[in-house]
């Protein structure tokens, strides 16, 4: 994550001088951070689901697995029609 941070500062400082470029790579490094930052949540409540021995979390695992499952169906089709 620091070095996620460190590129950012750097696109940042070239805003001026190259602004297309830096827009473009901040965005791309914030999206980055904020996937980054998802999966600590994800794995955050993992934890506590396992902290409390909670009976619910297969549930909550087969769940997302579907939806990971439908979602890497539904690319593939996208990218097989592109």
């Amino acid at each position: 994550m620091d070095k996620l941070l460190s590129l950012k500062s750097k696109f940042e400082g070239l805003k001026l001088k190259h602004p297309v470029i830096s827009k473009i790579w901040i965005s791309i490094i914030d999206s980055r951070i904020d996937i980054i930052d998802f999966t600590c949540e994800q794995c955050e409540e993992i934890l506590d689901h396992i902290k409390h021995e909670d009976t619910s979390l297969m549930d909550v695992i087969n769940n997302e697995k579907l939806l990971l499952a439908l979602y890497f169906l539904k690319m593939n089709n996208f990218l097989n029609k592109t």
